[in-house]
């Protein structure tokens, strides 16, 4: 219940995962710094999950505070635009399939965010992930289909002098036209 949780976070719990439950009439005393807000709990060292599952709600969850975990709850259709990353959250695909097309990849990976477990599928002319400041990309299936002829890569290393990625591992990248895994771009 929202109250045991709000226990936790009182006996010390750090980085427990906290959902916050709708339309609930509990009477609850929060914590000294911790607030409760639309998105959740806000508090040091707690994360909160947020589950999704169409292109609004990830839209939506991205805008959430660094150190959340947003998490796909079916597969999801993201065209028109890519998927700006510019914080330290954790994009869980769980096992989940991100389908997109377009001209400019998939995702932006900015701001030391990780994204891990599941599938990205894109048909366009650029990188599917292209990383400015990540930490961690694991555990991830990309299948490219090059509309253009032109040089595409699975993950793109982008310039810069605070350009940085963690770790990348258990990453498979295969397609049709694909002429790069993984690349840099100016580096």
């Amino acid at each position: 219940t929202l109250a045991e949780a709000v226990e936790d976070v009182q006996d010390g719990a750090t980085g427990a995962t906290v959902v916050l439950l709708k339309d609930t009439d509990e009477d609850i005393v929060l914590p000294a710094g911790v607030t409760l807000n639309k998105n959740g709990f806000t508090a040091d060292n707690v994360k909160t999950t947020f589950e999704v599952s169409t292109k609004a709600e990830l839209d939506e969850a991205i805008a959430t505070k660094a150190g959340d975990v947003i998490k796909l709850t079916a597969d999801l259709e993201y065209s028109g635009s890519r998927i700006n990353i510019d914080k330290a959250i954790i994009l869980d695909l769980n096992g989940k399939t991100i389908t997109t097309n377009g001209s400019y990849g998939v995702i932006k990976a900015d701001g030391g965010c990780s994204i891990k477990n599941g599938k990205i599928v894109y048909t366009g002319t650029n990188a599917v992930i292209k990383v400015w400041n990540a930490d961690k990309i694991e555990d991830i299936d990309i299948e490219v289909t090059n509309t253009s002829g032109a040089t595409i890569g699975g993950i793109v290393i982008q310039e810069g002098s605070a350009v940085r990625v963690n770790s990348i591992k258990n990453v498979t990248i295969k397609g049709d036209g694909l002429t790069n895994g993984i690349q840099t771009y100016n580096c």
